[in-house]
């Protein structure tokens, strides 16, 4: 062994030490900076929480400096951190999780498109009793709800996000319907949702993170938040629009390196957007990102020309879908009530804003206004204490 690489290995290993080291008195700091009979019931089982996250976060540094390898430790913090979030997050905790429970259950016997049906003086879709039934906001500790069979008796249930499109719910419908295959308890209707929910999205992000030629690690870095975590262990179809968004992000980078463009790659990343944009509408702006594409890029100029093409086919369909079908579907759910309660009507809403549009400019120049604020409340996630705040309470209700 030289003596450069002696010099090498001590370098590498106090950057480990010193990664380590301060991961653990972070997460200290973190915790008992909020340890209070008020916010932690049972000291002892938030102790437990607190080792398997030590545990977690210093195997992912150790693989990292033995491999390398970013998009590899990227899976590992995803899956690691991510399976606490399936388990101790309460049930149907986040945001709108059981109507996209409802959804996936749907999804699970083969039903692409929710139908919405009218019996006696109810309507809804179909779907299970033991999810109509299933609780929100609460832990395993609170009901006995989850100690419960599999009730598959069909019932009507109000809403159901019809306008959400099924390939966004695949992987939870396999989840739950293994849980139906297997008659285990209601609880593995959605636990077995969310871990399906979680692989898809540890694995379209190790993909797309592997894949992209540039901003690797600020791609995982993102990836491994504790919200992107926290929703990819959900049933939230917002799990598949996030690693979705990764993968159609690391292609648009490929496309940016590229010296030699042709149709082929304008068709495969309108095609990802697309796919995106139906599933979120406002994720069709992300077709804009061609035209940061250099023109030099492309074999010739007609082809950089199909740009707008599919600026044009991107707009028009996702335009068509909203005013055809999703705004109509949004009127077979809680929310007709609420936009006739308010009443909501988009394009009064639309016309007024064109003839006043201070009033549509001004509300955007004050949203930093609103940082703070939300920074709060997404610091309290799961928990009521006011004295929580910057820190996420899942313990709490794993504990109750």
């Amino acid at each position: 062994m030289t003596i450069n690489n002696l010099k090498s290995i001590i370098h590498i290993n106090s950057q480990k030490n010193l990664a380590i080291f301060s991961f653990i008195i972070i997460t200290l700091i973190a915790t008992f900076s909020v340890f209070s009979i008020k916010n932690y019931l049972f000291p002892y089982k938030e102790l437990l929480v607190l080792i398997y996250v030590i545990i977690s976060g210093v195997i992912s540094l150790l693989y990292y400096f033995k491999t390398k390898s970013i998009h590899r430790t990227a899976v590992i913090i995803i899956l690691l951190f991510g399976i606490m979030f399936v388990f101790l997050s309460p049930i149907n905790s986040i945001s709108d999780e059981k109507e996209h429970l409802i959804r996936s259950e749907i999804t699970s016997r083969g039903v692409l498109v929710p139908e919405y049906i009218t019996q006696g003086n109810e309507s809804g879709f179909i779907s299970i009793d033991s999810i109509k039934n299933s609780p929100k906001y609460i832990s395993i500790y609170e009901t006995d709800w989850d100690s419960g069979k599999i009730n598959e008796t069909e019932v009507l249930i109000a809403s159901s996000f019809e306008q959400n499109p099924f390939y966004a719910y695949i992987a939870p419908a396999i989840g739950i319907g293994l849980a139906k295959l297997l008659n285990l308890d209601n609880i593995w209707l959605l636990w077995l949702g969310r871990i399906c929910n979680l692989l898809m999205y540890a694995t379209l992000c190790g993909i797309a993170i592997k894949k992209t030629p540039m901003l690797k690690l600020p791609m995982a870095i993102v990836a491994c938040f504790p919200l992107s975590i926290s929703q990819a262990a959900s049933i939230s179809c917002d799990c598949f629009i996030f690693s979705f968004t990764f993968i159609a992000l690391a292609y648009l980078f490929h496309m940016y390196k590229s010296k030699n463009l042709s149709k082929r790659n304008i068709i495969i990343y309108t095609s990802l957007v697309l796919i995106l944009a139906i599933s979120k509408i406002t994720f069709a702006s992300l077709i804009l990102l061609l035209f940061f594409i250099p023109k030099e890029n492309y074999k010739n100029e007609k082809y950089y020309l199909l740009s707008f093409l599919s600026l044009t086919i991107i707009f028009g369909i996702t335009l068509i879908w909203s005013k055809y079908f999703a705004m109509n579907s949004l009127l077979h759910s809680w929310r007709s009530i609420v936009f006739e309660q308010n009443n909501v009507n988009a394009t009064l809403q639309m016309q007024h804003i064109l003839n006043n549009p201070l009033e549509g400019i001004i509300p955007f120049l004050h949203m930093g206004d609103q940082i703070p604020h939300l920074v709060n409340n997404l610091s309290k996630l799961y928990i009521k204490n006011d004295s929580f705040p910057l820190f996420n309470g899942n313990v709490k209700y794993f504990v109750g």
